[in-house]
């Protein structure tokens, strides 16, 4: 049997093999999305490249470029300035939240529960309006560049975001309150789409593999930005608690990861004097020297692996991207085998894997 699912993030067609009523084993078909991105940014000056590396998934859009900036600017010896690094760190929270409301928008309609995606619905457009409010896009924002942002960043704006995500707030506890009073939703998500093998799946990655303090964390394990503030730093480590597995602890772990997001920016938004102007910036000429270089980032979905290679002529010669759907796909089988075939497109949407990061 073939079922074909439209997701926000791609679409993808499952190949089933049943029993009765219960899944045996599942394959994942790829290519729907395929847009050869990767082929395009070859023999590019990587300035060039950064619109197109953006577009390998809309809901992570400022993750990707900002993976892809860091890498340049560590090739060519660019230092940014702390108020940069704050502010990347800022927007990389905000975009988590974004990426995962949409995950929860997308749970509760699966569920038909409208009360739970009324409340996911209106913080999706907050989110949306604040960064095109601050950035002048609502996607694909091409806010990243070497070096610097494509915007000005105010007092304003600081106390915009602070707003923003004390109204997030206001209804994460709104949704969190009324999932722990309501069972409806635990009724249709618990014990559906367990995964059953996490320790045979290497490379596993992102909120689900954060079971009993498992997992890889690239914001702990090697620092960017401002994540080796301290504060930050207990803020992420904080959220480790529980075994999060099927579908329903899936989406309390989403939850808590938002919760935690909340506060890094809280207390970043905290500061004073958190400013940038784009005539800060640095030339458009930066380029990274010939040879291999590398940088690897938190994503909301997990671990994301970026190497390029240069060539003499300061393009890109190679491009190899590791995205945590590459790797996260390798648990659908273990996750749906033994389900019911009625379950298996919600079980499906709570893997949290995006079709257009493995397509590119």
């Amino acid at each position: 049997m073939e079922l074909f699912i439209n997701y926000p993030s791609g679409n993808t067609s499952l190949n089933i093999t049943k029993r009765g009523k219960k899944i045996f084993s599942v394959k994942v078909e790829d290519g729907y999305n395929k847009r050869n991105i990767i082929e395009i940014c070859r023999q590019k000056g990587p300035l060039k490249s950064i619109p197109f590396i953006e577009r390998l998934d809309p809901y992570n859009s400022m993750h990707y470029a900002t993976c892809f900036c860091l890498m340049v600017e560590k090739a060519a010896g660019v230092s940014c300035d702390q108020n940069l690094q704050f502010i990347r760190t800022v927007f990389l929270e905000m975009e988590r939240i974004f990426s995962h409301v949409v995950y929860l928008d997308r749970m509760f309609r699966a569920s038909d529960n409208s009360v739970f995606y009324n409340i996911t619905s209106s913080v999706k457009e907050m989110i949306i309006d604040l960064k095109e409010e601050i950035t002048g896009h609502r996607l694909y924002s091409s806010a990243q560049a070497f070096g610097c942002l494509n915007f000005n960043f105010s007092q304003g704006n600081l106390k915009q975001i602070g707003k923003s995500n004390n109204d997030i707030k206001i209804k994460l506890n709104e949704m969190e309150d009324l999932l722990n009073n309501n069972e409806a939703i635990e009724s249709v998500y618990s014990g559906v789409a367990i995964i059953k093998d996490v320790d045979s799946c290497p490379g596993f990655s992102g909120p689900f593999s954060w079971m009993n303090g498992k997992g890889n964390d690239a914001r702990l394990g090697d620092p960017y930005l401002a994540y080796s503030d301290n504060n930050i730093l207990d803020i992420i480590k904080n959220k480790y608690t529980s075994d999060y597995n099927c579908a329903f602890s899936r989406i309390k772990a989403i939850i808590q990861d938002i919760k935690a997001s909340i506060d890094v920016i809280t207390h970043i938004t905290g500061k004073d004097e958190l400013t940038y102007q784009i005539s800060n910036r640095f030339t458009d000429d930066i380029k990274a020297p010939h040879g291999t270089h590398g940088q690897n980032i938190e994503t909301p979905r997990g671990f994301l692996q970026m190497q390029m290679d240069i060539d003499k002529n300061g393009n890109i010669e190679a491009l190899d991207i590791i995205s945590p759907s590459d790797k996260n796909q390798k648990i659908v089988n273990s996750a749906l085998r033994g389900g019911l075939q009625d379950h298996v497109c919600m079980a499906w949407e709570s893997l949290y894997i995006s079709m257009m990061e493995i397509d590119k």
